[in-house]
């Protein structure tokens, strides 16, 4: 089952908040799409937000996959 997550920043985080994670984060999104769970992944022009399609077993799993990444666990 293909799912889409559309990023949502919660509050407004200065950029220096979430510079710590872009490492692991690139490396965690490598690894997922290594996996075939994360199928596709766009960022958005005018927005610091990005889409993600994931290859999911349902929307539960999804969620866990996404839960693994640095920048939603900071």
């Amino acid at each position: 089952m293909r799912i889409i997550a559309i990023e949502k920043e919660v509050g407004t985080p200065a950029r220096e908040a979430f510079l710590p994670h872009l490492e692991a984060e690139a490396r965690r999104v490598l690894e997922l799409q290594q996996a075939d769970l994360l199928r596709e992944i766009y960022f958005r022009a005018d927005r610091r937000e990005a889409v993600l399609i994931l290859e999911s077993r349902d929307a539960a799993h999804a969620r866990e996959v996404l839960d693994s990444l640095p920048l939603v666990q900071a």
